[in-house]
C-alpha cells in the first residue's frame, strides 16, 4: 500500500511543529535538571567495602539515585570522585551526591 501527501504545504508545516514542539521539550526538560541543586555528603571507606557495596546501598536509601540502575551510580560514583581503575581503599574520602 502506497501513501500520497495530498497538500504537501500542510504536510510540511505539521512536521516543522512536530520537531519544533520536541526541541522545545527536551530543551525544557534538560533546563529543569540542571537546575536541581545537588549537595554532596562525605563518607569513608570501611574495611572490605567495595564500589557496588556503596553503590547498592545508595540505590537503597539515596534520593538522588531513585530509580537509576546500580552500573549507573557505580559509574557516576566513579567520575565524581575521579577513580579511573575502580579500585578504592579503605580510610578514603567518597564524595556522594545528594539533594
Amino acid at each position: 500500500m502506497k501513501l500520497k501527501v495530498v497538500n504537501k504545504k500542510k504536510f510540511l508545516k505539521s512536521n516543522i511543529i512536530i520537531v519544533i514542539f520536541i526541541f522545545s521539550l527536551c530543551i525544557l526538560i534538560n533546563s529543569s535538571k540542571s537546575n536541581t541543586k545537588i549537595n554532596y555528603k562525605i563518607e569513608y571507606i570501611s574495611k572490605g567495602e567495595t564500589l557496588w557495596d556503596i553503590a547498592d546501598k545508595q540505590y537503597k536509601e539515596n534520593k538522588y539515585y531513585e530509580g537509576t540502575d546500580i552500573r549507573d551510580i557505580i559509574c557516576s560514583l566513579r567520575k565524581i570522585n575521579n577513580i579511573e581503575d575502580g579500585k578504592i581503599n579503605e580510610g578514603e574520602k567518597i564524595k556522594i551526591p545528594c539533594f
